[in-house]
């Protein structure tokens, strides 16, 4: 299924945000685009208004790898490596 553009959704996307991709911007560029300070970060307004744009700032997909599942590779690989 196709995603939905940022006029079905209704929110922006950075794509049509900023100029260019924001690693591609220098620092200064990014900052004034988002209208922030540096030293300060987002006044409390604006925040809110980026997160109506754009979303709550979270990872997509699920949780992640659980830690027994790592520890359990490792261990396996540890093993594999004394074994020999």
């Amino acid at each position: 299924m196709p995603a939905a553009n940022a006029a079905e959704t209704g929110t922006a996307t950075q794509a049509n945000f900023y100029p260019k991709h924001p690693f591609l911007t220098p620092a200064e560029e990014v900052r004034a685009c988002l209208e922030t300070n540096t030293e300060t970060g987002l006044s409390k307004a604006k925040a809110a208004e980026y997160r109506t744009k754009f979303g709550d700032n979270k990872l997509s997909g699920d949780s992640g790898v659980k830690w027994y599942t790592v520890l359990g590779k490792q261990l396996a690989n540890a093993m594999i490596l004394v074994s020999r």
